[in-house]
């Protein structure tokens, strides 16, 4: 039971889901939310009420006769209406929290069953908030979102609407608290650089005064949702092992945010509003509205066991891939072969090979459509008959009958201006301020008009069924700055808003054409990692680091986000690759789906002897890949791109456990694990020994190289 005393706010209800315990609190008819783990419900000590004894208050306290409590209600309704007063307390361009319009929605009713909680609000005008929260049972998190309706009779402006908030972060310290912030900072061909600062260091310790608000926003505001940041934000009390964490399920732009004002912090997301991204939406009479959801939870125990939670949600979410695609085949990408200039006679040679590798994919990617000699132009997707003299059909057929599947590379989103497609139809793509918006030489389908759609069913889906392609890999280099026009005034961001939505319908229009279709994700790379976009692909790209060192680093924290089925890694042999190269590269595949580049046509017998080795050792690892625990127990110091030290990377699952490692400048001889197993397998340089007895040994290390070993305990 919840010890009710020592709760700040009265409990107006609470529910157990799984190990989770959530806590409805109440002041003026408004609920906030509160969620621990259900063990510890009887841990939460007395918090303090006020500050008026402390170095800073006492003298003001005393003579104004005023307390300054030591915390204030927040409610789980984040939102703003066009003329509402903004927060006090300098929140103004800071946060959109606590504005005027949340007192305004009084709690209606409340409904439960076994897997969900409905809280509906009102404002007794006829607007109302219902707040949704539903348990993913399998994952132990749980999914949240908001939605505004409009039965006032007349349209209003919503300015903020957050898909979550939860508050009294955390119940388990009874004065102002600490902890730390956990978030992952990625760029191009950097995915996923994690960063972990204390409250302090991330300047939201609460003032003197318990005034003054605190807050860390931040987001994506164009067409990709990974960049800059990783859409995830977590908090952790570790004076009492608990991790709160959330990550916003959306195609797009989104928002995530820190937050407090007294004691408390408070975690919130959704979409941008109106202050960070001029984001506001006219709400029709009778119409509703809500943003993306997001995956919620806390745990008992450390950020890497939300992480395993996170990546169980979205294996629940997203397991849609063709059956044919479960067991992690090997998918085979020319791109790091050819770099753009895929023909019969640069893939015939690789295709002879592949067979041997047990490879069933060959992936031809960005360039099969362009003539040689000339310009690559994006969008008319018409065969390039000098690459394929006797017929892209004939080539597709002639992977089938080796036993491997054929794909294609597509960056259907755009096209170029020098295309016929652009020339003959300016109106297909999105405007800005009356003109064609551009980026470089490119130009984005407005995908909220029907001709776009049935401009790619002939150019592509046709094109897909007419070859067999079994295989298609989408990119997204083209990145839509701030939105665009539309015939209804609605503002640029909503726009770009409903633009993502309509490219996300048009995926499950492929989904409804093509079913067997394997569907890759790339946006240059790992732009699209996201909980949403795994959602829409079998697999998604997780970086455009095809062959440098910062490979398995980024691999490495790319996992703990993103289930193994989904993440994809590149491992480029060459036919100068040392023992030590290979091992390294091919190492790194083991860290999710290893995807295969390069030349192994040009390999000698040793070297091709290294690369089926490492797939034989694949193919064992695939049972702890699927959904196993993920610990990173070291990792790189310095740059990525030019690391020192080594790495090791941990997955369990029930009685195995997969132990990769990689060497950078400067490592040691010898690395010593905790643990214990019987090694069932290994993939290992040559020297390089493992034992295991009473702790896991690697030694004759040496720079820069990598293997792995796979233990049965």
């Amino acid at each position: 039971m919840i010890n009710m005393k020592n709760m700040p706010f009265p409990v107006y209800s609470s529910f157990v889901f799984g190990d989770t315990l959530l806590i409805y609190f109440e002041k003026d008819q408004q609920l906030g939310l509160a969620m621990i783990p259900a063990a510890m419900a009887d841990l939460i000590p007395e918090h303090r009420k006020d500050l008026k004894d402390t170095v800073g208050c006492r003298d003001l306290a005393r003579q104004s006769g005023y307390p300054f409590p030591a915390y204030d209600f927040e409610s789980l309704v984040q939102l703003k209406l066009a003329g509402d007063p903004w927060a006090l307390q300098n929140a103004a361009g800071l946060s959109m929290r606590n504005s005027g319009s949340c007192p305004r929605f009084k709690l209606k009713e409340q409904k439960a069953d076994a897997v969900s909680v409905e809280t509906v609000f009102s404002d007794g005008s006829g607007l109302e908030v219902v707040h949704s929260v539903s348990f993913v049972e399998e994952a132990g998190l749980f999914e949240i979102n908001t939605e505004f309706i409009n039965n006032s009779g007349k349209p209003v402006k919503l300015e903020y609407l957050a898909s979550f908030s939860i508050g009294l972060l955390s119940l388990f310290q009874s004065d102002d608290s600490v902890g730390k912030v956990h978030r992952f900072l990625s760029s191009w061909s950097a995915e996923c650089r994690p960063e972990i600062r204390t409250i302090e260091e991330m300047g939201l310790e609460a003032s003197w005064q318990g005034a003054g608000v605190r807050s860390l926003r931040f987001g994506q505001f164009a067409g990709i949702p990974v960049r800059n940041f990783y859409p995830f934000l977590g908090f952790e009390d570790d004076r009492n092992q608990v991790f709160w964490g959330a990550s916003v399920v959306a195609p797009g732009s989104w928002e995530m945010e820190l937050s407090r004002r007294d004691d408390f912090l408070n975690l919130s997301g959704g979409l941008p509003g109106r202050e960070s991204n001029a984001w506001c939406k006219i709400i029709a009479p009778q119409e509703h509205f809500a943003g993306p959801c997001a995956a919620v939870g806390c745990v008992q125990g450390k950020a890497e066991d939300f992480y395993s939670r996170l990546r169980a949600y979205q294996n629940e979410m997203l397991f849609t891939l063709p059956e044919k695609a479960h067991d992690f085949p090997l998918v085979f990408n020319e791109w790091c072969s050819t770099w753009g200039k895929p023909g019969v006679k640069q893939i015939r040679p690789i295709l002879e090979k592949l067979p041997e590798l047990g490879a069933k994919y060959l992936s031809l990617d960005a360039g099969w459509f362009v003539e040689e000699g000339c310009k690559s132009v994006i969008g008319d997707w018409d065969e390039a008959k000098s690459r394929y003299p006797e017929g892209l059909a004939a080539f597709t057929q002639e992977m089938l009958d080796k036993g491997v599947t054929p794909g294609v590379w597509f960056e259907f989103e755009n096209a170029n201006i020098n295309s016929k497609v652009f020339k003959e139809h300016p109106e297909y793509f999105l405007h800005l301020d009356g003109e064609v918006l551009r980026i470089g030489e490119s130009v984005c389908f407005n995908f909220e008009k029907p001709e776009v759609w049935r401009y790619l069913d002939e150019k592509m889906i046709a094109m897909l069924r007419k070859n067999k392609f079994g295989y298609m890999k989408v990119d997204y280099n083209v990145v839509i700055p701030c939105g665009s026009d539309s015939d209804d005034g609605a503002v640029p961001a909503e726009v770009m808003r409903r633009h993502t939505e309509a490219v996300c319908a048009y995926f499950e229009h492929i989904r409804q054409e093509l079913p067997e279709l394997v569907i890759e994700s790339c946006a240059s790379g790992g732009h699209r990692i996201s909980p949403w976009w795994v959602r829409f692909a079998d697999m998604v790209s997780g970086s455009d680091a095809h062959e440098g060192w910062e490979i398995p680093i980024i691999s490495a924290h790319q996992s703990l986000l993103i289930p193994a089925r989904a993440l994809q890694v590149w491992a480029a042999v060459r036919e100068n690759d040392s023992s030590d190269r290979l091992h390294y590269s091919l190492a790194a595949g083991c860290l999710g789906r290893l995807v295969l580049s390069g030349n192994p046509d040009l390999l000698d017998e040793k070297q091709f002897a290294i690369v089926k080795e490492a797939l034989v050792f694949y193919r064992k690892i695939v049972p702890v890949l699927k959904d196993g625990k993920v610990s990173i127990p070291c990792t790189a110091a310095g740059r990525w791109n030019n690391p020192s030290g080594y790495q090791v990377v941990r997955r369990e699952k029930k009685n195995l456990e997969l132990v990769v490692f990689h060497t950078f400048a400067d490592s040691p001889e010898e690395i010593i694990l905790s643990g214990n197993g019987r090694i069932v397998s290994s993939f290992l340089p040559d020297g390089v020994v493992c034992a295991s007895n009473g702790s896991i040994v690697f030694k004759n290390l040496r720079p820069f190289s990598g293997g792995a070993v796979l233990l049965e305990r």
